[in-house]
Parts: C-alpha cells; structure tokens; sequence
C-alpha cells in the first residue's frame, strides 16, 4: 500500500479516473476541495487515516457532497491507497429528500409569466415568459431547454427530440449521457413553444441550428445569464406573497437554497402530473430519468398511493 496523500490523489484524480461528463468532473471537483478546505489537515493525511466518524460528521453537514467523496474514495481504494471507503453507507440523507416539497401552483405561475413580461419588457419579457411556461409544463431541465434547437420541436407529431444541454457553456450530451425523446408535449409547452417559432430565428454558431430560447443578445443562455434574468423576477414574485405561503414554500427547501431558483420549475410540473394521478414510470419518462419511477416515488410520493388516500379522504368526510 503506498504513502499518497489525500491531497496528492486528489490532483490526479479526474486525470486519471476521467468522468465521461464535463460537468460530473466540475462537480466532483468542487466537492474534493470543500472537504479540504473544510476538515483541518486532511489534504495531508493518508486516505486509510480519515474515519468513518469524520465522514459521517462531514456529510451531514455537507450532505450534497457524499456521492462525490464515496467516489472519491472508491478510486483511492481501487489504487490500493486504502482498504475501507469511509463515505459508502454512512445513512446520511442528502437534503431532506423532498418529503417537505412544496410547489408552486398554475396560478402562481402565470404570475410569474406577467412579472417576467412586465420587467424584462419588449426586449426580453416574451423570450423569458415562455421559458418559464415550457419549462414548467415540459418538466425538461434548464440546460436541456436552453440546449434546443427549433428544429428539436415536433409541434405536429407533439415530441420534443432532447439531443443536447447547454451546461457550463458548453454544448454537451444530456445529463444521463443519452438522447432521448419526450414522450409527450403538453398543451401548454406546445403554446409556450409557438411563441418562439413566431418570433425572429438566432442561429447557434456551434450546432448552426435556430436557438429556441436564445439570450438576450443572441446565443445560447449560459447558467449566469438565466440567473441574471430570473432574479428581478424571483424577487417581485416572492415580494408579491403572502408572508405565510412564501415561509412555506422558503421551508421546503434545502437550507442552502432557500430563494426560488428556476429548476424548481421543473418540480412543479413533475408535482402536478404526480397529482393528476399519473403513474410514477411516466412521469420518470418526462423527466429523463431511466430507472422506472424508483426516483419519481422517493422524491414526490407514490402517484398511486396520492390518489387512494385522496379517494379514502372522502369517503371519511
């Protein structure tokens, strides 16, 4: 077993064990340097003296992190660098699941549409109201909506091909490494998607294909700039609730990220199919994922399980 450092390995890490995703590598990254800067003389110790109590306590306060450092650590102990990984089976629960999660509703939305056209304006306010509306209703991520091209729309046929997400500004593979189609295009995306085919095309210099929500000055919408333009918009949005229903919606979210964020969208339009009694296996087809609702039903309920207590609820009143 050799003497590297928790530190020596991490510089090499991502060279020599490569994640086939830019932004699982950006991720990881991330993670491995807050654990450094954040457990006192850890860069310099050797991986098989860092404890399961020290990776317990980390990852409850660092929940996000775990899935990085179990990595991590597997690949030290695959090099021989140790022989247990501190990080696997801790039973640490990343966030708090979203056993607390709470949603906007349809109305809120609009909202949130009107406020979105009343300050970004002519220029900006169609643009980003529609945005607001596909991402919503079509359940895509930000990166992915912001990753099409007009031609991925099938408004006739009501798919949506998913070929490509714009992360980190780069034009890369969807999160799960494959592209796909949406099985379905909600009436509502549809009409959010009609607006942007109406208005003047933006050409994408790196996929030559038309940009359906382009930025401001053209060109695809990297994370920062999205941020930029939700942020007005969050802040009257919130500014606009009552104090009890913006406490609720601020306490079902991590700790960390207690203001509204735009991928939060996307739970709310997975919440209100889950709702409508769609089977979990569909609603995971919506939202990309390939693991047959096991994630659906940890994350927003068991749709089946919604509707029979709403039915018993009423039969009991």
């Amino acid at each position: 077993m050799t003497s590297e450092t928790v530190g020596e390995f991490a510089q090499r890490w991502l060279s020599d064990f490569p994640r086939p995703k830019q932004s699982t590598v950006v991720a990881y990254r991330g993670a491995v340097r807050r654990f450094q800067a954040g457990v006192k003389g850890v860069a310099a110790r050797s991986p098989r003296d860092v404890s399961v109590r020290t990776a317990r306590a980390y990852g409850r306060a660092h929940p996000h992190d775990v899935a990085a450092l179990r990595a991590f650590w597997g690949d030290m102990k695959r090099e021989g660098l140790c022989t247990e990984n501190p990080f696997s089976e801790l039973g640490v629960v990343r966030a708090h699941g979203r056993r607390r999660l709470r949603v906007i509703t349809k109305e809120e939305l609009s909202r949130l549409e009107a406020i979105a056209l009343e300050i970004h304006g002519e220029e900006y306010g169609p643009v980003l109201a529609a945005a607001i509306r596909f991402a919503a209703y079509s359940t895509m991520r930000p990166s992915e909506i912001f990753g099409l091209d007009r031609s991925d729309i099938d408004l006739k046929k009501g798919l949506v091909h998913v070929r490509r997400q714009f992360h980190q500004r780069r034009i890369e593979l969807p999160k799960n490494g494959l592209a796909r189609e949406l099985p379905y295009l909600p009436g509502q995306a549809a009409e959010a998607a009609e607006v942007m085919l109406d208005l003047p095309a933006t050409v994408c210099p790196q996929t030559e294909g038309e940009i359906l929500f382009p930025g401001i000055l053209g060109g695809r919408v990297s994370q920062q700039m999205l941020s930029d333009y939700w942020q007005p918009v969050r802040r009257a949005f919130e500014g606009g609730l009552s104090a009890e229903r913006r406490l609720e919606l601020r306490e079902s979210r991590p700790p960390s990220k207690r203001d509204m964020v735009f991928y939060e969208l996307r739970h709310a339009g997975a919440t209100w199919l889950i709702e409508a009694g769609v089977e979990s296996w569909i609603v995971a087809l919506m939202l990309g994922h390939e693991d047959g609702g096991r994630l659906v039903e940890k994350v927003y309920g068991h749709p089946s399980e919604r509707v029979a207590r709403e039915k018993l609820e009423k039969v009991d009143a």
